[in-house]
C-alpha cells in the first residue's frame, strides 16, 4: 500500500477574527515553515469562506473552518459551510450542529489552565465530558499549554527567551481522557497550536511571543494518505479531511526534529492496518513503529503503557485484543524525556 504524507499546522486564527495576519500572510508563513496544509479555525465566522479564501495560497492549502465557543467548551469545526451557533451550557448541540452539516470536530484544549498575563488568567476548558459523537480531541496545543507555568514575571521572562521549555508533554488529564474515550468507541487525536501571532506580557512590556512561521515548526498534525494530493483544491481538501476524519494521522512536535517519515502498522499474514484502521487478532502478528531517527517508544494498550523500546525501527507481537498506540520521546535540551510523536490507534479487534 503505498502512502502518502502530508504535514499540517491545525487550529490558527486570522485577522478575520484575533489573529494578527490575513490568510495571505498565514499562508506565507506557513509556506517558509514547509507545511503542505492549514487548518484555520477564526472564532465564530466562516467569512473566509465566503470570501473565496479558502484553497492553495503559496503553495500550501489552506482550509476554513470555525472554533465555537466563548467561556468554554470551545469546539473546532471543519467541513461545515453554515456558522455552528455556540451554546456553551449545552455543547452536545454544538457538536450535533457539526455533525448535521456533515462536519468534523475537535475538543479543543481541554484542560488548559490559564495565564493571568493572558485572557486575565481564564482557561477555556471543555465541561461537559459527557457529551458524544465528536469527531476526536485535540489532545496538544502549544499555545495554550505554554500558558501553564508563566505564574510570575520571571517566569514570563525565562519562558519567553525559552518557549519550548514550557512545552514537553501533552497535558495528562487530556490523554487520560482520550483513553477512556477509546475503550468505547474511535476517537481521533489532533495537535495544533491556536496560533494568532499575539503579544503576551505585562505592564508596558508585551513582546510577540510566537510569530506564525515558529509556532508552524511546533505541534503539527500529518496525515497519511492512499490518495496524493493532485494540486486541485477540492480535491486534495478531502484528501485532508478524510484522513484526519478516519484518525490516518499523527501529532508530531517537529521542533524536536522533523517528524517526517513515521509510521505505525499492524500486520497479520497479508492484511495490514495503518493508524485509524482495525485489524482482526491473530496470534504471531506483528505491530511495526518506524520512525524518523532514534527515539524510546510506548505502545499504550487500553490506556496502559504495555510494552516499551528504544530505536529507530521496532516491533513488537500484540498478545491479545485491544486498541494499540505509540508514544515517542526525545531528549530535551536540559534532559528528560519529551513527548515527540503521538500517533492514532490501530484497532485490533476480537
Amino acid at each position: 500500500m503505498s502512502m502518502h504524507e502530508y504535514a499540517g499546522n491545525i487550529h490558527v486564527h486570522t485577522t478575520y477574527s484575533d489573529g494578527t495576519k490575513s490568510v495571505e500572510g498565514v499562508a506565507r508563513e506557513a509556506a517558509r515553515a514547509g507545511l503542505d496544509f492549514v487548518m484555520l479555525s477564526d472564532h465564530g465566522t466562516l467569512a473566509p469562506l465566503v470570501d473565496g479564501k479558502e484553497g492553495y495560497h503559496d503553495g500550501v492549502l489552506m482550509l476554513v473552518g470555525m472554533e465555537v465557543g466563548e467561556a468554554h467548551n470551545h469546539y473546532l469545526a471543519w467541513r461545515v459551510d453554515k456558522v455552528v451557533p455556540d451554546d456553551p451550557e449545552k455543547p452536545q448541540r454544538v457538536i450535533d450542529g457539526v455533525r448535521d452539516q456533515g462536519g468534523i470536530g475537535f475538543i479543543a484544549h481541554p484542560h488548559e489552565k490559564g495565564c493571568k498575563y493572558g485572557y486575565k488568567g481564564h482557561a477555556f476548558t471543555w465541561e461537559d465530558w459527557g457529551a458524544t459523537g465528536y469527531t476526536g480531541i485535540c489532545v496538544w496545543n502549544f499555545t495554550s499549554q505554554w500558558k501553564e507555568p508563566v505564574t510570575n514575571p520571571a517566569k514570563a521572562v525565562y519562558y519567553y527567551l525559552y518557549r519550548r521549555g514550557a512545552v514537553r508533554t501533552p497535558e495528562p488529564a487530556t490523554m487520560a481522557a482520550w483513553d477512556a474515550e477509546l475503550k468505547g468507541r474511535k476517537v481521533v487525536a489532533i495537535g495544533g497550536t491556536d496560533a494568532h501571532a499575539f503579544k503576551f506580557g505585562f505592564g508596558p512590556v508585551k513582546p510577540r511571543i510566537f510569530p506564525y512561521r515558529y509556532l508552524f515548526r511546533t505541534i503539527n498534525t500529518h496525515i497519511i494518505s492512499e490518495t496524493p494530493f493532485s494540486g486541485d483544491a477540492a480535491h486534495d481538501k478531502e484528501v485532508v479531511y478524510s484522513a484526519i476524519e478516519r484518525g490516518r494521522c499523527f501529532v508530531g512536535y517537529d521542533l524536536l526534529g522533523d517528524t517526517r517519515g513515521f509510521r505505525f502498522t499492524a500486520s497479520s499474514g497479508g492484511e495490514r492496518a495503518v493508524m485509524g484502521g482495525d485489524i482482526p487478532f491473530t496470534k504471531g502478528m506483528k505491530l511495526e513503529v518506524a520512525l524518523p531517527g532514534q527515539a524510546f517508544v510506548r505502545v499504550i494498550k487500553d490506556g496502559v503503557v504495555w510494552a516499551e523500546g528504544k530505536g529507530a525501527g521496532l516491533g513488537f507481537e500484540p498478545d491479545s485484543p485491544g486498541v494499540y498506540r505509540v508514544e515517542a520521546y526525545r531528549r530535551g535540551l536540559l534532559g528528560g524525556r519529551w513527548a515527540w510523536i503521538i500517533s492514532n490507534p490501530v484497532y485490533v479487534r476480537p
